[in-house]
């Protein structure tokens, strides 16, 4: 398996939750990642504010919280979401910004990230399924580039289930997802030194489309040593 060491920066492409790396454990918090701002036609503009906060000190078998802000990383990004069919959609993105450790006396490291991810959507056996796959490139930046690119490839599925239920007057559903991702520090790793995660999670929010598609749950994070625990998500993220 590789040994390369994960970047803090790499929370930003990794998502929201808590991570223990190393013996190091970190509760990031991250914005959603994609909010439409312009649809014509087959396509659809959308931004990502790319706000992550790392909080340190949080112990998750102790539930002690977070006692200081350890990073602070703003990388807005650009996705344009094209349908190719009314069931298949193909998102390009790009994202890139700046962050900070303030636990290595303030520096500043610089963030980048390009990508595609893929959505198909069907109806099986009266479920709405999605099948989504994603692909991504990630560098930083300090005294120079990073000599590792980040590689991420992910595949997965996500059932809504025909349950519906509300709070208050708004009426909501739930969904179940399980992903698998492939990723590592050196673009250039064969395939056997890939490390691994699966994802297994839930979201929660409106039944009816909303322009912003605000969804809320948690994920349980399993494969790789480096890399474990419970994090949030915001919905299917391809």
């Amino acid at each position: 398996m590789n040994s390369a060491p994960l970047h803090w920066s790499h929370s930003a492409w990794l998502g929201a939750g808590y991570y223990q790396v190393g013996q190091a454990e970190v509760f990031h918090v991250t914005a959603p990642s994609a909010i439409p701002v312009y649809t014509r036609g087959d396509v659809s503009y959308q931004l990502s504010t790319g706000v992550a906060l790392g909080l340190a000190g949080f112990k998750l078998s102790e539930l002690s919280p977070p006692q200081e802000l350890s990073t602070l990383s703003l990388a807005p990004g650009l996705q344009i979401a094209y349908s190719v069919t009314p069931h298949w959609q193909l998102k390009p993105f790009v994202h890139g910004g700046i962050g900070f450790s303030f636990t290595d006396k303030s520096k500043s490291t610089y963030l980048m990230s390009v990508g595609l991810k893929n959505v198909y959507r069907r109806s099986i056996y009266g479920l709405k399924t999605s099948f989504g796959n994603r692909l991504l490139f990630a560098k930083y930046h300090e005294t120079k580039w990073s000599d590792d690119t980040l590689a991420i490839l992910s595949h997965g599925v996500d059932v809504k289930l025909p349950l519906s239920f509300s709070v208050g007057a708004t009426p909501l559903d739930l969904n179940l997802f399980l992903i698998h991702d492939l990723f590592t520090p050196q673009l250039t790793s064969r395939l056997t030194q890939l490390s691994w995660m699966m994802k297994m999670g839930f979201h929660i929010g409106h039944v009816k489309p909303v322009r912003l598609k605000l969804r809320l749950g948690l994920y349980y994070v399993a494969g790789d040593e480096r890399l474990k625990g419970v994090r949030i998500n915001m919905g299917f993220p391809f």
